[in-house]
């Protein structure tokens, strides 16, 4: 009121501020006056302006306040270091002062998943990464922390096709892959296709320095996920893709093909759609963090 704030406007909480915050400020004795208040025509203000004492007794205070009157209309004051509240403020700089930090200082309480756009930290630029095949240029990129799935007829060569575009962008942009391969033999199928990308001729046709040549680019940009006599699961997927990125640097993660991961939902609670939604939300979460790009080759 010293600062000019109309008394009609300013309510003050009976028995003060509580030693820490509620577990349920609705079930609280202590709060029965405000929502008895709500009740009579409280609830009808457009916006409540909290300033409770800037230490633990008014912050618990002022969270019980936010859960009753509810985050959207509640904004808040957060007074000066070594001001404790707004009684010490006016003592301080006095009333114009007071009523001046009032109008500059509220603040609209903080919800999370809701921002304004200057509230968004600007991302770094995204990194894109051609295909390496003219016919695609300016129409299909991939880019890290991107999920990209590929599917199409049975026996066609999706694995074909897009082991030679990971070949690509590998040696374009000299990035490491690991790639999980189980329809398509490690060796010597996967070594073969990719030592006729390097050479871009017959393997059968490669002398000896040549062969060394392409396994010496194989094994400095490609990490190979096997297995071996276990059944692969997403945890065991996700952990390997992990340690892929983390301890060799992979950028990006081939999923070839999706049907050989083992499905372990249970069919009485889950259908194996949702299942499916679940996993490919894993690893879209996955590559955002890890900052990798995710292939699923699905049939």
């Amino acid at each position: 009121v010293e600062a000019g704030v109309p008394p009609d406007r300013v309510i003050s909480v009976p028995a003060g501020a509580p030693p820490e915050e509620s577990d349920d400020p609705s079930e609280s004795k202590r709060y029965v006056w405000a929502f008895e208040a709500l009740a009579d025509g409280l609830s009808g203000v457009g916006r409540y302006v909290i300033a409770t004492d800037n230490d633990g007794a008014g912050r618990a205070l002022r969270n019980d306040l936010v859960a009753i009157l509810g985050k959207a209309k509640v904004c808040y004051v957060d007074w000066p270091e070594g001001v404790k509240d707004a009684n010490e403020f006016l003592l301080q700089k006095g009333k114009d002062e007071l009523a001046f930090y009032l109008s500059r200082e509220i603040k609209p309480w903080p919800v999370k998943g809701l921002y304004r756009m200057s509230e968004i930290p600007e991302p770094p630029p995204l990194e894109l990464w051609n295909l390496g095949f003219p016919e695609f240029e300016n129409k299909i990129n991939f880019a890290p922390t991107t999920l990209s799935v590929v599917t199409g007829y049975p026996g066609h060569g999706k694995s074909h096709m897009m082991q030679q575009v990971w070949f690509n962008i590998v040696r374009e942009y000299g990035i490491r892959v690991a790639i999980f391969s189980a329809e398509t033999r490690i060796k010597p199928f996967l070594r073969r296709n990719l030592r006729q990308f390097y050479w871009g001729m017959a393997e059968y046709r490669m002398d000896p320095r040549q062969l060394r040549e392409a396994d010496n680019f194989i094994e400095a940009h490609f990490i190979l996920m096997d297995p071996g006599d276990d059944v692969p699961t997403m945890p065991w997927m996700i952990d390997s893709i992990e340690i892929a990125a983390q301890r060799y640097g992979c950028r990006a993660a081939i999923i070839d093909p999706w049907n050989k991961i083992s499905e372990d939902f249970d069919a009485r609670q889950e259908t194996e759609t949702r299942w499916i939604g679940r996993m490919l939300d894993l690893l879209i979460q996955m590559s955002r963090g890890l900052s990798i790009h995710t292939q699923v080759i699905a049939h």
